[in-house]
């Protein structure tokens, strides 16, 4: 006959805890890469469906909006923007409206929560444990469905990495994932972000890598791959494969052509500095104003750019496919790269929610056309077509923003399926990425944006391995916690079965040599059954605070630099089970076996 207590919920709860225990510590050395492969293929369907859904919203909204256009509908999951067929009333008076629509729900927003975008993703990977505030994701996700709909000049990615890297990491805010874990699942949701949003899988992993994460890891690959894959099957499930550029074979005439391709990289890496100057300007603006103040200044230069060209509303692909094609003019491309340049950093710069990598793209195939067009008109009898020019710009651009020349190359590639870009792309994109960090030493476009904020990317390789590793995987376990009041048999058997002894109410730590020496030392003065008092036992006390088990070992550096606490005692989330809660200890010489931060003050 079975024992009903085995069966009883408490019992149950207990078994699922100490199933989930052990999974965690395994995953916080990382040795658990089924289950994190498993997480981050089930946030790449979660977060294509997330992306769908934002890209039929805009659309919805789009029509409603604007009902001239009802015929636009979503093709390859774009909306074609023909921002052209409506009256220049509707084009000046519908971004005013929605910049007044935004501005109202973000002045209503505390402040803290209206930090958004691929900025404040990458700030909380590197000071939060990647641990992301549901709030500012939702802020941001609606608000940018307004800002598109009604004709701002952004791209849609920034967003979608938002929501993605908080929706995949949502354990995370509870302390239900070791921190290592947290980091890689908040950079699976911006990589199938990427790969949904333009259809391109291999971009998302290394854009997530280069750009939000910062750093390349065997653990990491999985997780982020199959997150992009999902992400990828679910929005050509919606869409088909269609790739989010048509592109007719092009390629390279000649090898005489590399240097003017030089000269485009050089113009576009000019053209990158100033798109994060003007972000840097508009950033200032105003910058102790009310929301919705500083939207409806976005909302006017958005409506006077607007009047004057229209096709810079929205996210201006169907004028990049035109430019693809050879048809674009390179008047209207000229005036397009102005107004697109102007439109886009001011409306992010003001608060305006939205992403600048879809503005970039569209900048740089503006400009590719221009060069393209001036060194056929000007310098080569026989050249490449103008729309290789294009098409070659719009990687250089992005890559010049972003300083990721990796992830600027294969999303070129995937967007267009062109492989005959390889090589020319790669010269003008080093050409670009060196005129912006070497001649103008600028920084990457989202590092820049949190450097106005503040906030500094940490140099030191030893700290940043800080910010990879979980206390739980570091802790010294062999600790037992006691009360405050204890007896002489109980403390004795207590030191000879761990390292360490935390008194519960004093929140100190003792050495258990150092209590055992104590107790020989007076062994005949103590009697049988006496208590002690542990927070008046002679012998060094570490004054300790708690930490949880899904910190990581930066956020203990930092406890720790100082003189107030010398311990800390690593505490699992709250189950609400009649068991001990304290995992280990983490104490000064357990950074320094972590890594040598000889010069650190520890």
């Amino acid at each position: 006959m079975s024992n009903p207590s085995k069966n009883s919920p408490i019992d149950r709860r207990q078994r699922f805890t100490e199933l989930w225990r052990a999974l965690f510590l395994l995953i916080a050395k990382n040795r658990a890469l089924p289950f994190t492969a498993l997480w981050g293929l089930g946030t790449g369907v979660s977060v294509g469906l997330l992306v769908v859904a934002f890209e039929i919203a805009v659309a919805k909204i789009h029509q409603a909006l604007w009902p001239a256009t009802t015929s636009a509908l979503v093709i390859n999951g774009e909306t074609t923007e023909q921002f052209v067929a409506v009256t220049w009333w509707q084009t000046a008076l519908i971004p005013l409206g929605g910049a007044l629509f935004i501005g109202l729900i973000f002045t209503g927003l505390p402040k803290r929560s209206r930090e958004a975008g691929v900025a404040h993703v990458i700030e909380r990977i590197m000071r939060h444990d990647a641990v992301l505030p549901f709030r500012n994701a939702i802020a941001h996700f609606f608000g940018a469905i307004v800002a598109l709909a009604s004709g701002f000049s952004v791209g849609r990615e920034g967003p979608a990495i938002h929501m993605g890297a908080t929706l995949a990491n949502w354990p995370g805010r509870f302390g239900f994932l070791p921190s290592n874990l947290g980091r890689l699942l908040a950079a699976s949701g911006a990589a199938a972000a990427v790969a949904a949003s333009f259809n391109t899988p291999l971009a998302g992993v290394i854009l997530a890598m280069e750009v939000v994460l910062m750093e390349y890891s065997i653990a990491g690959f999985a997780p982020v791959m199959l997150s992009a894959v999902g992400a990828t099957v679910v929005t050509q499930y919606f869409h088909g494969s269609v790739r989010t550029f048509s592109v007719p074979p092009l390629e390279l005439a000649s090898l005489w052509e590399l240097p003017w391709l030089a000269l485009l990289g050089f113009v576009l890496g000019i053209l990158a500095h100033n798109m994060v100057r003007l972000l840097d300007s508009f950033s200032r603006m105003m910058r102790n104003s009310k929301p919705w103040l500083r939207a409806l200044v976005a909302g006017l230069i958005t409506a006077a750019g607007a009047i004057l060209v229209p096709q810079a509303m929205g996210l201006g692909y169907d004028s990049v496919n035109t430019a693809l094609v050879g048809q674009m003019t390179v008047t209207a491309a000229f005036a397009l790269l102005v107004a697109k340049l102007f439109m886009s950093t001011a409306a992010i710069g003001l608060g305006i929610p939205g992403g600048l990598i879809g503005p970039s793209v569209v900048i740089g195939a503006m400009a590719g056309t221009v060069i393209g067009w001036l060194g056929q008109f000007a310098v080569f009898a026989h050249t490449s077509p103008i729309a290789f020019y294009a098409l070659v710009g719009m990687g250089t651009m992005m890559g010049a923003v972003l300083q990721a020349p990796l992830a600027a190359i294969t999303a070129m590639l995937e967007l267009t399926g062109n492989p005959n870009v390889i090589l020319p792309g790669m010269f003008a994109l080093m050409s670009g990425y060196i005129t912006q960090k070497v001649i103008f030493q600028d920084e990457p476009l989202f590092l820049h944006v949190l450097s106005l904020r503040g906030i500094k990317q940490e140099k030191d390789a030893r700290l940043r391995a800080l910010q990879q590793t979980s206390v739980a995987a570091a802790s010294n376990t062999n600790v037992m916690l006691l009360p405050s009041t204890v007896s002489v048999e109980v403390l004795r058997e207590a030191t000879k079965q761990t390292d360490w002894i935390l008194a519960r109410r004093a929140r100190q730590l003792y050495r258990s040599t150092e209590i055992r020496e104590w107790l020989n030392s007076h062994e005949e003065e103590l009697l049988s059954g006496s208590t002690i008092l542990l927070d008046k036992l002679p012998i060094t006390a570490f004054r300790c605070r708690p930490i949880h088990a899904g910190a990581s070992m930066w956020r203990a550096f930092n406890y720790l630099k100082t003189d107030e606490y010398d311990a800390l005692y690593v505490r699992w989330p709250k189950w609400r089970l009649p068991r001990g809660r304290i995992q280990g200890v983490i104490t000064r010489d357990t950074l320094s076996g972590e890594v040598k931060l000889d010069y650190c003050p520890l």
